[in-house]
């Protein structure tokens, strides 16, 4: 077993670069929204309305990114107004945050995903309130089935070229057959260096310390941004999250297998 792929090394290993990423933050997380959902398609204002009363209805759960943490929040959408709007969590207490600080809320289906920018208006017994949303991004069509996790994973991936392994936590996984592949909420620090279509091995890490290996390749993703100058290289704006988006690649059905093995009674459809 390597240093890196040991249960208590990997513990040791995220912890000390979690706590450096909270101390890093220093700056807005999404001053260019626009810029993040590069791949995204900007909805109709005039269609937001149904968007988000939809999403609360039908109690759809978002994630949601705050500007001044390295944390993320599972939220429902609550009582809106035409300049506010309620959001919930699982426990009140651990919505907590900054009056004026930026979120990002994004929500992940198996036909279409949906993402705003928004800002923390006030916070009350009720949960926190955020401002309504000027503009909306959504992109459809998933080719394969996407699953929500029901316990903590996090993922580490590297290939030769990285002299450290980037870890994130996995925030949804899709898997069909001989195809799959994962998004990871990484901390970016202002040293992330990456290219597309890169591959390299991956390691998925349960909160049990179980683990499955296998490599991946680095696909688009809705909150990478693009050099203009070269189609292949990715760049993410100031210091905050980059949801990365990756391709796993098998060796064989055996190995696809595994993974289905590795993901028993740990993911659950998202509806």
């Amino acid at each position: 077993m390597s240093e890196l792929t040991h249960p208590q090394t990997c513990k040791s290993w995220y912890a000390d670069h979690y706590k450096k990423g909270l101390a890093m933050i220093k700056k807005p997380l999404y001053e260019h929204a626009q810029e993040l959902f590069l791949s995204w398609i900007q909805v109709e204002a005039k269609e937001i309305p149904e968007l988000l009363i939809d999403l609360r209805l039908q109690k759809k759960r978002l994630t949601l990114f705050r500007e001044q943490s390295a944390l993320t929040h599972q939220i429902l959408l609550g009582k809106m107004t035409a300049s506010a709007i309620l959001i919930k969590a699982a426990e009140s207490r651990m919505l907590i945050g900054q009056i004026g600080e930026k979120v990002l809320c994004v929500y992940y289906g198996p036909d279409q995903s949906l993402g705003f920018l928004s800002t923390i208006r006030l916070l009350d017994a009720t949960g926190m309130h955020i401002d309504y949303p000027q503009q909306v991004w959504i992109r459809n069509a998933r080719k394969n089935e996407r699953f929500g996790l029901t316990v903590n994973m996090t993922a580490f991936w590297t290939n030769a070229q990285k002299n450290e392994p980037i870890y994130g936590q996995v925030m949804d996984i899709s898997y069909g057959g001989f195809l799959g592949g994962m998004h990871m909420a990484a901390y970016d620090d202002g040293s992330l260096d990456l290219r597309l279509h890169e591959q390299g091995d991956i390691i998925l890490l349960k909160s049990d310390h179980t683990r499955w290996r296998g490599l991946a390749e680095l696909r688009r993703s809705a909150l990478i941004t693009q050099d203009p100058e070269n189609s292949d290289s990715v760049s993410v704006p100031g210091k905050g999250f980059a949801l990365l988006g990756f391709a796993f690649i098998f060796t064989d059905a055996e190995h696809a297998q595994s993974l289905a093995h590795f993901l028993e009674g740990s993911i659950e459809a998202i509806q």
